[in-house]
């Protein structure tokens, strides 16, 4: 109770409390800072900048494996606008994840139009959101990135922005014996 402690213990319980929260920022941004190095690692792995086997660099799929697991998200899948506005998935991490069968066919079309006006955007999930983030390559058919669970940290959203782009940039492999 406040109202019990002098005016002394009450300047030094609040002192104590902004050091406290101080050091739990400290700690998280160390946290963040991590995920976020493993995360790029990842990206340079996947266009062979840096990695033990360097003619092999890293798939999309094994990529998005990788990034789906120091991320913290819940899936990521590769999608093409299908017909009557539907979307075909290409691959999806992880392999069992039924996020995009799932979908509702008034989600699906919200995506299918994401994916030809290119705009990245959001949809609605089951009480979360799904990221589509457009990934356009000069030689093949317009394609989008969705990934579930990044739809609350701006960290997060710009690695998997990074992702796609080098996805596109790169022209990294699929594998075609992992897709689904």
């Amino acid at each position: 109770n406040p109202s019990l402690l002098d005016r002394m213990q009450h300047e030094a319980l609040a002192q104590l409390l902004v050091l406290v929260r101080m050091r739990s920022l400290m700690l998280a941004d160390s946290e963040r800072r991590e995920r976020d190095h493993q995360a790029m690692h990842v990206l340079w792995q996947m266009i062979g900048r840096e990695q033990e086997d360097a003619d092999v660099p890293l798939t999309q799929v094994g990529a998005s494996e990788q990034l789906v697991n120091v991320l913290g998200l819940t899936g990521m899948a590769m999608v093409a606008p299908g017909p009557n506005r539907t979307v075909d998935r290409l691959w999806q991490t992880p392999s069992t994840s039924d996020m995009i069968s799932d979908l509702p066919p008034s989600q699906c079309a919200h995506i299918s139009d994401a994916i030809r006006q290119e705009t990245l955007c959001f949809v609605d999930h089951g009480g979360h959101s799904l990221m589509v983030v457009p990934v356009y390559r000069q030689e093949g058919s317009p394609q989008a990135l969705v990934v579930s669970g990044a739809h609350d940290d701006a960290d997060v959203q710009r690695m998997v922005m990074m992702f796609a782009d080098l996805v596109m940039r790169f022209c990294v492999r699929e594998r075609n014996t992992e897709q689904v």
